[in-house]
Order: structure tokens, then C-alpha cells, then sequence
């Protein structure tokens, strides 16, 4: 595993239940908020596969900029 790849899984660890509650909050159905929790993960891997994004703890600010907007 590449320090990248454990970058993301130490992420996706530490913020995934944070994420997936606030959508759970908002949208109030339990399909949907898993839906979209990974539907935002997947876009934001993909903002750091592509560099977009230096370090995934920058992410999180974005995952949750993306959920307000």
C-alpha cells in the first residue's frame, strides 16, 4: 500500500461517520445518506487522484463546503 492509499483509508476512516451523519441529518433517509456519502467520497478521491488536492485532510473542509452549498 502507498503512503497515498493509506492517507485515504486513515481519511475515509476518520471522517466517514461525520460526513454520512450530517447527510443523514439533512436529507433523513438512511439510503439516501449512505448514497450520497459516497458519492462525495468518490469526488473528492478523485480531486486528490487527479492532485487537485495536496493532502486529504483538506478534503474535509471541501466535503463539507460541498453539503452546504
Amino acid at each position: 500500500m502507498t503512503n497515498q492509499q493509506l492517507d485515504i483509508t486513515e481519511w475515509f476512516s476518520q471522517y466517514s461517520d461525520s460526513i454520512f451523519k450530517y447527510i443523514l441529518m439533512n436529507v433523513r433517509d438512511h439510503q439516501q445518506a449512505e448514497d450520497l456519502t459516497q458519492e462525495t467520497f468518490v469526488k473528492a478521491f478523485k480531486l486528490l487522484r487527479e492532485n487537485q488536492i495536496q493532502k486529504p485532510g483538506y478534503l474535509a473542509l471541501l466535503i463539507m463546503l460541498w453539503l452546504i452549498i
